[in-house]
């Protein structure tokens, strides 16, 4: 009950400070004149003696000035140990603290009030009365005595973090941001300080105190450079929190981290701030980015996820492929958050941390097929390609199992596209894998290329069955290059040396040999479709079949 009252009443004068606590201080000297005077007019006969009240009040300076000597003393030991601890920038708190100087100033004017009594005791005709003036120094010290046990407390208050963090963050002001200074150094540096002594309490206190900070100052409406520049810091200052907390493998808390930035996406989605999202989604990949080095597998997923659930929501935005100025921000936000994706799948690869980059890549697909889905029609392959680059990089890290995969992956994506009659995106997944192959074909890789030439086929034939025969050339074609110009790459049997194989990737052929095997590729598609009007007559009745060249 007493703490509550204390809170409150801290509280009450922390919301004015100056004004309230000038308030208090001259009510306190006011009244203990006005105690000190009620005493001597109702008893008249009291009386002390001069010689007494030299003593007294001689005695009275010499304490209080003790107290304020310890007080100062322990508040600078109490200053320095917390700004040693934490940040230098706690000194800001207790230099702008109006309970310490309303407190030095009371003990210093009672000490010269004192000081001044005494003064006149000692001269001839005192115009002070030698009891009233006594009695005004004794309640004024009972006041202060109170006021220093209050004060004590409100010390106490000031050197809990919670309360530091507090004040920091109130000091945020747009009036007072300048491009010179981040306005969030004050507040991190404390935070940077916690998560050196592994003290997380503060660090998800003053993470939450600058959340709602930087929410009520986006609000409020800044200019657009601040609005920007307050973006820009805030969200690289809680990037190298992620950072330093990678380095101490504190994956638990640099999962909060993300989380944090998860609650802003949606907020700033909510209130259609595309900036802050655009800082928000770069800060979260070089988190991430930086987990695959330290593989924190879970950090990774979890940055993964948190970018899937925002791009999501900003694909679900009506008219989105349209091309008006909004619209355009939107869609290009909705680009920064796929390639971050693509980003963090590819440097999971290059840290081996398999299950993070199937992820990425199954976001991506799921991204593609909604896309696709919803008619979301665009002139730049935004998805597609970012899947052909984390497949590269499986293939340069001769992932061949996981090349398998992804690009079957593609193929299917491929003849979804096909299926929804969307042939400019059927086209850019043909692009992502005729880049495959090449690249396979450079490393000399058959068992990938033979795999990329069979994903080609089966997109030829469903597109075929489709009656998509501006697909079906494009996917044709694309197969007789590559067996073409890589012939040695779909040779089977051991018997195929490719270390001394280096095929260009333009070759000159008679157009008769190309036309050649177009056709049969071509009859090869067919035949998936059309198997031959005898094939049940191949079978004899003893289960054996019958086979011919």
């Amino acid at each position: 009950m007493l703490e509550g009252l204390r809170q409150k009443v801290s509280d009450w004068i922390n919301a004015d400070p100056y004004r309230r606590g000038f308030g208090i201080y001259s009510a306190l000297f006011i009244s203990a004149f006005a105690a000190a005077l009620l005493i001597v007019l109702t008893f008249p006969e009291f009386s002390i003696t001069e010689e007494s009240a030299r003593s007294f009040i001689s005695t009275s300076n010499q304490i209080q000035a003790t107290i304020l000597a310890i007080v100062i003393s322990l508040t600078l030991l109490a200053v320095e140990m917390t700004a040693s601890k934490y940040s230098p920038r706690v000194i800001e708190i207790f230099k702008k603290s109006a309970t310490l100087w309303f407190f030095l100033f009371s003990y210093i004017l009672s000490i010269i009030i004192g000081s001044i009594i005494l003064i006149q005791i000692n001269g001839s005709n005192s115009p002070i009365p030698t009891t009233l003036g006594t009695l005004f120094v004794l309640v004024l010290g009972m006041y202060l005595s109170l006021m220093l046990i209050l004060y004590v407390f409100n010390t106490l208050d000031l050197l809990n973090m919670e309360r530091i963090v507090e004040n920091l963050v109130d000091l945020i002001d747009t009036e007072t941001i300048s491009p010179q200074v981040d306005p969030f150094q004050s507040v991190f540096d404390v935070i940077y300080g916690a998560i050196k002594i592994n003290d997380f309490t503060t660090m998800s206190t003053g993470l939450t105190y600058v959340e709602r900070r930087f929410k009520q100052l986006i609000a409020n409406g800044p200019a657009n450079w601040q609005d920007d520049y307050i973006s820009f810091r805030l969200f690289d200052d809680i990037k190298r929190c992620g950072f330093l907390l990678i380095e101490k493998r504190e994956d638990k808390y640099v999962f909060e981290i993300i989380t944090r930035l998860k609650t802003i996406n949606e907020w700033a989605f909510k209130e259609q701030r595309i900036l802050v999202l655009n800082r928000s989604c770069s800060a979260i990949e070089d988190v991430a980015v930086k987990a695959c080095e330290y593989n924190l597998v879970s950090v990774v997923n979890h940055s993964l996820t948190t970018l899937k659930e925002t791009a999501k929501s900003i694909g679900g935005i009506e008219g989105l492929s349209q091309d008006d100025g909004i619209t355009k921000k939107w869609r290009h936000t909705l680009f920064s958050f796929v390639e971050s994706i693509s980003n963090i799948g590819k440097a999971s690869v290059r840290h081996d941390l398999d299950t993070s980059s199937q992820k990425a890549i199954e976001i991506l697909d799921s991204l593609g097929r909604y896309a696709i889905e919803k008619n979301l029609i665009f002139e730049d392959d935004f998805v597609f390609k970012r899947i052909g680059e984390i497949i590269l990089e499986y293939v340069n890290r001769d992932k061949t199992t996981l090349v398998n995969s992804s690009v079957q992956m593609l193929q299917f994506l491929g003849e979804y596209a096909v299926d929804h009659n969307h042939s400019k995106e059927a086209l850019w997944i043909l692009d992502e894998l005729r880049k495959i192959g090449k690249n396979a074909a450079h490393q000399k890789k058959a068992q990938v290329i033979q795999r990329v030439a069979g994903a080609i086929q089966s997109i030829a034939i469903c597109a075929t069955a489709k009656k998509r025969s501006d697909i079906e050339a494009n996917t044709i074609d694309l197969i007789v290059k590559f067996k073409l110009i890589y012939p040695a790459l779909f040779k089977s049997g051991k018997g195929v040396q490719l270390f001394d194989y280096n095929p260009p990737d333009t070759i000159t052929i008679p157009k008769e040999e190309y036309d050649l095997v177009f056709q049969y590729e071509s009859y090869l598609v067919d035949e998936y479709l059309r198997p031959p009007d005898d094939w049940e007559g191949d079978y004899d009745d003893d289960g054996t079949i019958v086979i011919s060249l």
